[in-house]
Parts: structure tokens; sequence; C-alpha cells
């Protein structure tokens, strides 16, 4: 074919290109106006729901994280109720007991949406923690014990208690049972162990209705017990009635059987009584006409999905009601494997699309005279548009090959060309903010990276192997490894104290924390501090510095070569292994306390120093390791952990170890690149 100019071609082209566009434009305005308005929709309510599913993930999230909080103390032995918690001593017990109420008045003040807490053990015996306008009450339960008796008293006043008969029995309780069948399959079966959500119900005590969180544990001496959360329907209707649609959009979260656990900002809605009589009913029971009939769009698009062989979740679908078009989209959102909430956002199609349906007949007369005026302009601007178009192309062609630098400004008096210029500076501009951002982040991380120890020191005896991989540019994990001086001015280094912290999240934020910590710690080393005052003080600089929504978890280890053992303390740091090389056997030791910056008054008790025998190790590694997950969702465990351990323990050295365990995470994973940020540090005694 004849090659032939573009202004030639573009004259030729452009009158016939007129006429097609003219006539097709009207039929595509008619025939996909509706998959437009469809799209539009579809992508506005998703991202809604996008954002309403965050939301309600960091109303719910804290509050699991503090319950696992909890069960940690639990198999501490810090929940133990009853006179064993004294060793039968009355006074010993009273103060375990006020323990334990100032402990969960410390959780409870962090969150709000916990209206009561409450612990149980396998005898029936329950202690509760319930938040009042007064300030708190403290109930006890024995249904067990001289006939079974219940105690109350507030927070001021534990010298008058009321003693009542009731019946009830924590033992039968949704909350209790329910956190014990998973206990009992996790035990069962070697899972890890699951919380336990409720169905929402009316609370025994406050007649309120609400949900529960579990999780049942084992304390010391073997026996169960069961901590859990009470989380009022009322504060999670508060916190969606905050949510907004646009003007008129509405926000229901249902159970999955469809009965009201958050109200929609509604003014019907204002007066708390109203609210209450809401809870737990159908959307026609309490007048909400609008969520009846979405939920019925929402069930015929599920039934005609399921006919046609399709994927029915994610339908947006359009239905009339009150008079007008609707559109909306259902949601479930996961509480638990086996516990679902269902989110509803429902938008009026007048507030999505504006007035486009009014301006169709407006916009197909303006099509039909721009289709004439399109012919007699085509032949104008033919001549006009060639030079910018070429001019374009050529610039475009530069950007294509990687040259930045600023080009000729383009002359025309055509305002689309002007904004395409317009665009092409400005995508310049961005792709250079890119390369710098690109390159600042480069540096970061070589800035973090070289802020871990270079070498890690020798000592006798001894062999440390440590390893970092963040899932960014920069993570929030840190290690450290510090070796001390003998004082007997020998030079020799007989100790050495080991840090590994992981702040919540990761990128730049977290990798600021991790290494504030990392820095703290050194500091306290020159200044002689002792581990507990090295966790103490770390803490209270913590709190005062992190936002209310962040925390670390970290582990601070002394390793003493002299006497062969390692002294350690873990902030929400674990579980920790132990591998006795003697009988091949590991051991997990649990976190001693909560995560640093969470506790203004964070309780620190160090555990006696643990002996390490020949051929033993001692492996610290971050959730980044054994949360890692396959291609089907499935995490790699802490028992896959310990048998690649167990596997190459024998003879090898720390860094082998390492390097087996990075080797089998990576074939778990297929080679995927970490979500999370992944640290471990091995310490294996020689000698």
């Amino acid at each position: 074919m004849r090659p032939v100019s573009i202004r030639l071609r573009f004259l030729r082209d452009l009158v016939l290109l007129a006429l097609l566009m003219g006539g097709a434009s009207l039929l595509v305005f008619w025939i996909a106006g509706r998959r437009v308005i469809r799209t539009h929709s579809a992508t506005i309510i998703r991202q809604t729901l996008d954002t309403t599913e965050r939301e309600l993930a960091s109303f719910f999230d804290p509050v699991a994280m503090s319950l696992q909080v909890a069960r940690s103390w639990g198999e501490d032995g810090a929940l133990i109720l009853g006179p064993e918690a004294g060793g039968g001593d009355e006074a010993a017990e009273a103060a375990v007991r006020e323990r334990l109420i100032e402990r969960f008045i410390a959780v409870i003040r962090q969150l709000p949406r916990i209206s009561s807490l409450l612990v149980a053990d396998e005898t029936g015996r329950e202690f509760m923690l319930l938040r009042t306008r007064e300030g708190f009450e403290v109930w006890q339960t024995r249904p067990l014990e001289e006939g079974g008796f219940e105690r109350r008293r507030t927070w001021s006043d534990w010298g008058a208690p009321d003693a009542a008969r009731r019946d009830y029995n924590p033992l039968v309780r949704p909350w209790f049972t329910g956190a014990m069948e998973i206990l009992q399959r996790s035990e069962a079966r070697g899972h890890e162990q699951a919380l336990y959500w409720t169905e929402p119900y009316t609370f025994f005590t406050t007649l309120d209705p609400g949900i529960t969180t579990s999780i049942a544990m084992r304390n010391p001496m073997g026996h169960a017990q069961v901590a859990g959360f009470d989380i009022l329907l009322a504060d999670i209707s508060e916190f969606t009635r905050s949510l907004h649609v646009g003007q008129r959009g509405k926000i229901v979260v249902m159970t999955t059987d469809d009965r009201v656990v958050g109200l929609p900002n509604d003014p019907r809605f204002s007066d708390p009584a109203a609210r209450q009589a809401a809870y737990l009913k159908e959307p026609q029971e309490i007048g909400l006409d609008l969520a009846r009939d979405a939920t019925q769009a929402f069930g015929d698009a599920v039934v005609e999905a399921l006919r046609a062989n399709r994927e029915p979740e994610g339908l947006t679908v359009r239905f009339q009601s009150l008079g007008e078009a609707w559109w909306g989209e259902a949601r479930h959102f996961s509480l638990s494997g086996d516990r679902h909430l269902r989110i509803a956002v429902i938008v009026p199609e007048a507030e999505l699309l504006g007035d486009m349906a009014s301006q169709r007949l407006t916009v197909a007369g303006i099509l039909l005279t721009l289709l004439l005026l399109g012919v007699w302009r085509a032949i104008v601007l033919g001549r006009t548009l060639s030079r910018p178009v070429e001019q374009l192309v050529a610039q475009s062609d530069q950007i294509g090959r990687g040259d930045l630098s600023p080009a000729a400004p383009i002359r025309s008096r055509i305002s689309e060309v002007q904004r395409i210029a317009a665009a092409h500076d400005r995508m310049r501009e961005s792709l250079r903010s890119l390369m710098r951002l690109e390159r600042d982040l480069q540096i970061a991380r070589q800035i973090q990276q070289s802020a871990l120890p270079r070498a890690l020191p020798a000592l006798p005896g001894f062999d440390i192997g440590a390893w970092n991989e963040p899932a960014d540019e920069t993570g929030g994990d840190a290690y450290d490894v510090i070796g001390v001086p003998s004082r007997d001015g020998s030079g020799q280094i007989t100790r050495a104290i080991l840090l590994l912290a992981d702040a919540t999240g990761h990128g730049i934020g977290p990798a600021l924390a991790a290494t504030q910590i990392r820095g703290m710690l050194r500091m306290a080393i020159r200044l002689g501090a002792d581990l507990r005052s090295i966790a103490q003080h770390l803490n209270e600089q913590l709190v005062a510095d992190l936002p209310a929504d962040r925390f670390i978890t970290a582990w601070l280890g002394d390793l003493d070569t002299r006497t062969g053992a390692v002294t350690s303390f873990s902030a929400g740091q674990g579980p920790i292994l132990h591998y006795r090389a003697a009988p091949r056997a590991f051991e997990r030791i649990p976190t001693d306390a909560p995560p640093f910056g969470i506790l203004d008054d964070l309780h620190v008790e160090v555990a006696p120093p643990l002996p390490l025998e020949r051929g033993d190790l001692f492996i610290v590694l971050s959730d980044g390791l054994f949360e890692a997950r396959s291609a089907s969702g499935e995490q790699f465990g802490l028992e896959r952990v310990e048998h690649t351990i167990r596997r190459s323990a024998a003879g090898a050295g720390a860094a082998e170890i390492i390097s087996a365990i990075r080797a089998a995470v990576d074939d778990f994973t297929s080679h995927a690149h970490a979500d999370d940020d992944r640290t471990i540090i091995v310490i294996r005694r020689t000698a």
C-alpha cells in the first residue's frame, strides 16, 4: 500500500469518521447507556463496600487482638479463679483478684467498644467486669459452691457485695460452649486455635442485645478456662450510623438470616429507644422498606446467577423502592471461619448519576446537530490538527524511550490538543517524581539494612545467626545482637544482648519505629541497665511516642556464656522455640506480657535463666515466617518450622538452620513475594 501524508490521510479519514462517529454515537448512547450506568454504580458501591469492610475490620480487629493477649494471660496462670489463685489463702486470692480487675480495666478503657469482659472455668466459676454509666461493676458467679451464688459489687465498693441466687450457669452460655468446642477440636487435631464469635443474642445480665467473642485456653494446672469480650449492638450501630454514602445512601449490617445488627444513618433511629427496639429485627419489622426491597432484590439476583451458572457473590442489583430506582450490593464480612455478617450498601440511582437520565434527549439532539457541523469542521480541523498531532506523536515516542527532558511547546488553539500537551508535561513530572521516590525508597532500604549488625559477635561455646527480609523496600522488623565485654578488663565478650522487634504493619512508618527501639536498646546497654529496666523503659517511651492504634511486639534476650543460659523477656513476641538436642524435642515458650506501647503500667517480670545444653537451639522468629501462605491460602505454621529445624539440627550451624527454614518457606509459597516482614534469630550451643 502506498504511504500517504498524515495531513491528507487525516483530512480524508476525519470526514468519514465524523459521519461514522455521529451515527455510532447515537446508537451507542442508547445501547451502552445502561451498561455505563451499571458499571459506574457498581464501582462506586464496591468502593464503598471496601471502605466499610475496612472500617468494620478496624472496629473488630483490636478486640480480637486483645482477646489473644487475654489468652496468653490465662495460659500463664493470671486468670485463675477461686482459692487456687491464692494457694488457698483468702488474702492472696483477693490480691490476685484485684490485679485481675486492674488489668482488665486497663484493657476496657483502651477499647471502649467492649462493654464487659468475662472469664469462666470448667467448674462454672465466673468473673465478669461490666462497664456501667457510673464506672465498673464486678460480678462473681459460683454455681457449684454453697448451693450456687453470685456476688456483685461496684469498682469502688468491694466490701458490700450483693448476694443473689439466680438461674445462671456460665457452662451453658453460648460463648463458653462454643469456645470449648474449638479448644477440644484444636487439641485433638493439633491445629491453631481460633476465636469463637456468637450469633447476636440478648446478654443475661444487662438484657442488652450484642455479640460475644471468646477463646478457651488451659492454665498451668491444666484446667480449661474461657475468656470473652461482649460488644453491644448499640455500639455497632453507633459505628455504622457514622458511615455515610452520599446524601441519602444507606449502609446496613445484618446477620446472614437478615436480622439487623448495625442500623443505617436514618432519622428514625436517632432516639436510643428506637434503636434498641430495632436490633435483631428483620428490615420489614422496623419499617426499613428500602432494606426489605434490597434484600429481596439480592435474593432474586442470586437465584438468577445460580441458574446461569455464574458466581452469586458480588452482584450489584438495580431495584425499585419508595417510588424510585436504587442500586445496591451485599457482601459477607467474616468474623471467623463459620461466623459472618452481611454488609448492604444501597444508593439512589439519581444520586449516583446526577441528571444523566434527564439529559439523554438533550444529548441526542446535540449529537445530531454536531454530526452536520462535524463534517464541515473536519475539513478545517484537518489542516490545523495534523502538525500538533505529529508533534504529540514525537513527544510520546520520546517519553517511551525514557527521555523525560522538557519538550518544545506545542502551539494549537484546539483545547484537546492543549490538554494532551499539558498531560504530557504532567506525565513527565509524575514519572520524574516516581523515579525520585523509588530512589529515596532504595536509599531508605539501604539505610535500614546498614543499621542492622554487619557482623555478629563471636561468643565462646555458642553459634548465633540472624536474618531479616522486609516485605517492602523498608520493613517493620528489626533485630540486634550486641556483644558485652567482660568486666574483668580482659576485653573478652562473655555476654550478648539480643533483640527481635516487629512493629505493626510494614513500610516506612513501622521501619522508623523498629529503628527507634533498636537505638533505645543500645543506649540502655551503654548505661548498664538490666533486662527488666530495659523492657520497662522501652514500653514507657513507646507508649508516649506511638499512636493509639500502633504497638511493637519485641523479644529481649541476655545470653551469658559463662553459665550457658539465656534470660529473656517477650512482649507479645512469640511463640519462642527451645529445641533440646538430647530428646530431640521442642518447647514453645509463651509471651510474658502484651506488646510494647499498649499499657502505661506494663508489668515486667523476667523469667529465670534458661540453661542450654550442648546442641540445644533457641529460636525467635517473626510471624512473617510461620504465617506465610501457599497459593491455596494455607499457612506454613509452627509445625513445619519445627520439622525443618529437627531435620537439619544435627551438626548444622545457626546460619545453615536459617537457610533451611528460608528454603522451606520459599518452597511452600512457590517463591511468592512475602506479604509480611520476615526475621529470625537462632542461638546454638556448641560446647
